[in-house]
Formats: structure tokens, sequence, C-alpha cells
């Protein structure tokens, strides 16, 4: 931890020395330009899953004295960062339902896990009941812990509607106290009601569940470790009609074949079924279709439906307005790498120059800048940044520093090599 701190404070001074003469403004934009750099390396040793690393850097940018905004942003870094190597050094939670994809009226069953990943026992204790007094025997009444478990049912139509989301909440209490060996597992299996009832021929439905522990007291090795809230990973299944039934085996072949077909129900739900596990395979196969079917036609709305559900984006109504938007896009969903990000940048070498686009508009980078803004304005904090080999660390860095100044929180990176589709 000294040594990190030693290293970011001997580098701000080679900074400052190597640039000569600097007014106070210079040396604060310096500052601020060298802080976010270290917090882009922070995130990318979370994501290289190296825990320990990007925290002690993130206690070391904290420990320099930074503005408010920044302390505040590498405050919430920490704290996912400490959340992230809970689940994966201490206490894993894992949602597991037994389909990826349902039919209309099916039962649901899901596992919640709570894998013991350290290296030493773990138990998770019933907390004292509040307020209460010692019985006779000295011991404090005792109340059960509580897994909050939340599905969110998003439904849609192959007409290219979205109809309203809803959740729903089960309250599971757990009476007893856990105690894990290491690798040992914890399991409650719930069945949830209602989850895939009310889907008619051409609709389809995303459920998204999450589970919470509030709160969650966790001793290992002699020591409490308070983890409040303790959030659990999404995890998102399909509901489709009894009528889609043959899609279930091979989403991406019944794609093709329904496209081939012109079968504009089978299309939808196929599109709907693959877009889970290969949004951007479904992209390039749905934009390949829309350039031949009949304009207006039955084929042309589920196409375009299916488009704007896996996307999640309905402001495009038109064939021209994705085809148009496509001839831009291609680059960023040239591959089969999944994404859940808010926003989506690439970043391409094209000869000797570099193209900048966000969900498929091509921009300068002040444009860029000004539509983040509009969007973190409109609740979105993540983005995700797909960067071509070939492109320079200078560049890439002018490009995340603008994406943050922009009130953009939480950027990912991956590097994809364009493949013209």
């Amino acid at each position: 931890m000294r040594f990190v701190k030693m290293l970011v404070v001997v580098a701000l001074f080679c900074i400052f020395a190597a640039a000569g003469p600097v007014t106070a403004e210079d040396a604060k934009n310096d500052l601020k330009e060298f802080l976010h750099s270290r917090l882009a390396m922070a995130e990318t040793l979370l994501k290289d899953g190296q825990y320990s690393r990007a925290i002690e850097l993130a206690d070391a940018l904290l420990a320099l004295g930074p503005d408010a905004a920044f302390a505040q942003e590498a405050k919430a870094f920490r704290d996912r960062a400490v959340e992230a190597q809970t689940q994966s050094e201490v206490l894993q939670c894992e949602i597991a339902p037994e389909k990826k994809i349902y039919l209309a009226g099916d039962a649901v069953r899901v596992a919640v896990r709570l894998y013991n990943r350290s290296l030493d026992e773990i138990r998770i204790p019933l907390r004292e009941k509040a307020g209460a007094k010692p019985d006779k025997s000295g011991r404090v009444p005792q109340e059960p812990n509580h897994l909050i478990f939340s599905a969110l049912l998003a439904d849609f139509t192959s007409l290219g509607a979205s109809r309203k989301d809803s959740t729903t909440s089960w309250d599971e209490s757990i009476e007893d106290e856990i105690t894990l060996a290491p690798g040992d597992f914890w399991e409650r299996i719930l069945e949830p009601d209602g989850l895939t009832d009310g889907i008619g021929a051409r609709m389809a439905r995303k459920v998204n569940f999450s589970v919470t522990f509030t709160p969650l007291v966790v001793v290992a090795n002699g020591k409490e470790r308070y983890i409040t809230p303790y959030h659990a990973e999404d995890y998102v299944f399909m509901v489709l009609p009894k009528e889609a039934a043959d899609i279930i085996a091979n989403p991406a072949e019944s794609l093709k074949r329904a496209i081939k077909a012109g079968n504009d129900a089978a299309i939808f739900h196929a599109a709907m079924a693959l877009s889970q596990p290969n949004p951007n395979l479904t992209l390039r196969l749905l934009t390949a279709a829309l350039r031949d079917p009949r304009p207006n036609s039955s084929v042309e709305s589920a196409v375009l439906a299916g488009l704007q559900h896996t996307l999640g984006f309905y402001l495009r109504r038109t064939r021209e307005e994705w085809l148009n938007w496509w001839d831009r896009a291609w680059t960023y969903y040239c591959t089969d790498v999944a994404d859940d990000s808010g926003a989506k940048i690439a970043l391409l070498k094209t000869g000797s120059s570099y193209l900048i686009t966000l969900d498929g508009e091509q921009l300068t980078l002040a444009d860029l800048v000004d539509k983040l803004r509009e969007s973190a304005g409109q609740g979105v904090c993540k983005a995700e940044i797909r960067c071509g080999r070939d492109v320079a660390f200078a560049q890439f860095m002018e490009l995340y520093q603008a994406v943050r100044s922009a009130g953009i929180n939480y950027i990912s990176v991956v590097y994809a090599d364009a493949e013209t589709p």
C-alpha cells in the first residue's frame, strides 16, 4: 500500500518537473488528467480480477486528498472493487434458473446459491432482535436474515411496441445460521409464480432477477465483516409462447430459417431468444434480412421489432433509418462479444485518422461529449469503449477522458478486430 502511494507521488513529481514553469491552472489540469488516468488503470486491474491492487490504487488516490468530485468518484470505484472482491474471494451469490428460455405457462424454479470462495470457514449468523433483552440463559433473542428476491418483467411484441415493465418481489426468511467450509455452498430453491403467464402468440418476455441480502454479516477467520446491502448478480431468461417451442434448441439456426422462409412470427421469437446469448449476431442477421423483405410487410415489421428489442433502442422506426445506422455502426457489432453497457462507443483507426461512433453514429469528440452529457442527464452511467487493436494509447486516453468528463462513471474497454459483415 505504501509503495503504491509512493509511486503515485513520484509520478506526480515527474509530471510537474518535466513540464517546466507552469501556471496554477496548468498544474490543476495536469493533476486532474493524472488522477483520472490512474483511476482508468484501476478499472483495468478490476476487470482483470486483480482486486487487491485495484483497491490499493484507489486508496492511494484517495490519500492524495483530491477534490470532492474526484474523491466521490474514487470512493464509488473502491466500493465496487470491494464488492467484486467479496463475491470473488469471500462469498459469491449465483442465481440459476433451470432454463434460459421458458414457454408460456411453464413453472419456474430458480436456485439461489451462496458459495464460500475463501480459504476459511465462514458463518452467516442470525441477527439479534433490536431492543430485545437477554433471556434467562443470557442469550439475546435472534431474528431471521432476509433474502429479497426480485424479478423485473419486460413484455415485447412483434409490432415493435414495449409494454410497461413490472416488478415483483419475494421476501425469503433464512431462519438458521449458515456455516460454510471452503468450497461449500448454501442453496435455496425458489418457485416464483406468474412469471410465464399472459404470453400471447406474438409476444416475448424478458425476466431479470436480482437478489439482495439486507444486511449480511459474514464471520471469517474470527473477524466480522458487514456487507450492507449485499447485491447479487442479475440474470435474464426469456419467455416465449408455446408456438415457438421448436426455436429453443438452436435460436441462431431458427432465425436463419425463419428469415429464409419469410415467417414473421418466427423471426421475432428467434431474434428475442438469440438476443440474450449473442446480441451482435442477432443484429447482423436481422440487418441482412432487412434489405430483402417487401416494405411495410409483416416480415419487415418483425425484423424492425427484433432490431429494436435486441439493441434496446426504439426511436428508429423505418428500414432506411436502420440501414443508414448500420452502415456506420457495423464496426462495433462485427464480433460476437456480449455487451450490456449503456453507451456503446467505438474507436477505430481508418488510415491515418480515427473514427469515433456512439451507438452507430459517427461523431467528433466534442459532439460525443455533448451527447453523452445528455445521456448522463437521463440516467445513463455506463459505457463500453470498443477499440481496434491498432489504436494508439494517446488516442484512447483522449477518448477515455472525454467520456469521463461527460459524467459517465463506469467505463469498460474491449479490444476487438473489425471484420466487414
